[in-house]
């Protein structure tokens, strides 16, 4: 696998390389690839620990309480802080339901860190095209730029700022949205 490039240049005129020359090159070549790779394979071990730590985080706070308030805020909180977000969101709701019901809600331009006031919704769910989708698939929906995406303006998400990229994940139970 290509993963670098050494190269050497001669300015001002041309150059014969050696032999020995191309050697040592490949051996120091050889050595910066490894090391390379050994770097890479660090860095893959030390997000796997970070990603570890960060669900013990939440599975501490989950359970060192029994007001879902306060683990939905935990929740929001953990994950919108270690992924570097600008909001977090849980909402409830079933396929029955008109509207989403936020319950959880990490929003970074927020000193708190319990929101005092979850917005509700303002917009049915038949009409929002990204919990349609969830209802459908039951699989997450990525979205890496709603600009790109004219179906999916108009979303009624509990943000202060308007959303330029979403990752929406539904929380399952018994293979039902909840």
């Amino acid at each position: 696998e290509l993963m670098a490039v050494l190269a050497l240049h001669q300015c001002g005129q041309p150059r014969l390389w050696r032999d020995d020359e191309v050697q040592l090159v490949v051996m120091v070549a050889d050595q910066a690839a490894l090391a390379l790779s050994q770097a890479r394979a660090y860095e893959q071990v030390r997000a796997l620990a970070q990603r570890e730590a960060l669900i013990n985080t939440i599975t501490s706070a989950i359970r060192s309480s029994l007001d879902p308030q306060d683990i939905f805020a935990a929740i929001t909180q953990q994950l919108g802080q270690a992924l570097n977000v600008d909001g977090c969101a849980i909402s409830l709701w079933t396929e029955k339901d008109e509207f989403v019901q936020c319950v959880g809600l990490y929003d970074r331009t927020e000193e708190s860190t319990r929101t005092p006031y979850l917005p509700q919704s303002s917009a049915p769910i038949a009409g929002n095209p990204v919990l349609q989708l969830l209802l459908l698939t039951k699989q997450p929906v990525v979205i890496h730029d709603l600009s790109q995406q004219p179906q999916m303006k108009g979303l009624d998400l509990p943000l202060r700022l308007p959303a330029r990229a979403l990752l929406v994940v539904p929380l399952l139970t018994d293979d039902n949205s909840i």
